[in-house]
């Protein structure tokens, strides 16, 4: 594989799939209202094709989202064309995200690390971006191995796209310039092990993950809802690499997770709001929204 830059295209009516520019709001180029709505998602050619009509032809259906304070969503066409062209000329980037299901119904999310350039300290799933001529989850268990160590192509019994996420960094215009611009394709990966056995074979790459930890369903509602469950407990189990470089197991208290991303200033460890978003779809999907 050699690494090209996968981007988004956008496919409106009949005509050839276009371009995506970095400073157009997806969902207004689909002209999807509410912030939220049904597109077609596939990816051909090395580039990921969108589009409002949801027809089978065009792909499998997926829920597109933005938050309301989207930066490119919020932005002035005076703040667009004062963007550096490096930036303005960039497109919209492709990253395919792992929602890694395990048989006792419990999933995992990692940290960034701190020296990331893009979400330093956040935790997300394991994901990244896709090689040319990668499918969705090629590239989706590549990035997993990558990060976590784990290999589950021989215990998969699953997959499909769970949602799609307009992500963009930084997350509001109130901390700067937007920098990055992607399109976040989240899928559920259900496997056939549990997690004690998957927990085993953990081995963060600190150049990219600093910690993991498993969810299970009521840490998921911790997360979604942005509230403390009643059943829920008071600290969260988690993996660290530590300065040596080794793995040790930590107990996090669990009102970390209901952080709220600050407006201004310096951002704090937290969940990211995509993530928060794609728990919340996956719950709905086990029938516990």
């Amino acid at each position: 594989m050699t690494y090209q830059r996968i981007l988004v295209h956008l496919q409106k009516n009949a005509s050839p799939p276009v371009l995506a520019k970095f400073t157009e709001c997806i969902l207004d180029s689909l002209k999807i209202d509410g912030h939220s709505g049904q597109v077609s998602c596939h990816l051909k050619d090395n580039k990921l094709i969108l589009s409002s009509d949801t027809t089978n032809e065009n792909g499998p259906k997926a829920l597109l989202t933005h938050p309301p304070f989207c930066p490119i969503h919020c932005m002035s066409e005076y703040q667009a064309t004062n963007l550096p062209l490096d930036i303005s000329e960039r497109g919209v980037d492709v990253g395919v995200v792992v929602i890694l299901e395990t048989s006792d119904r419990n999933i995992l999310l990692t940290r960034r690390a701190k020296h990331m350039r893009t979400f330093p300290g956040i935790w997300v799933p394991p994901g990244g971006h896709i090689e040319a001529e990668e499918q969705l989850l090629e590239a989706g268990l590549r990035e997993l191995h990558e990060e976590t160590g784990l290999n589950i192509k021989k215990s998969l019994k699953s997959s499909r796209i769970l949602c799609l996420w307009e992500s963009v960094y930084p997350y509001t215009l109130s901390m700067g310039q937007p920098k990055r611009h992607h399109i976040v394709v989240y899928m559920t990966v259900q496997v056939e092990e549990d997690k004690s056995s998957l927990q085993q074979c953990i081995d963060l790459d600190q150049g990219e993950v600093d910690a993991s930890m498993w969810l299970d369903p009521v840490l998921a509602k911790l997360i979604a809802h942005d509230e403390v469950p009643t059943d829920c407990p008071q600290f969260i189990e988690a993996t660290v690499v530590d300065d040596a470089g080794l793995l040790k197991t930590v107990k996090l208290p669990a009102v970390l997770m209901t952080n709220k991303a600050p407006d201004t200033g310096a951002d704090i460890e937290r969940i990211s709001t995509g993530t928060r978003y794609a728990v919340n779809q996956w719950l709905a999907q086990q029938g516990e929204h």
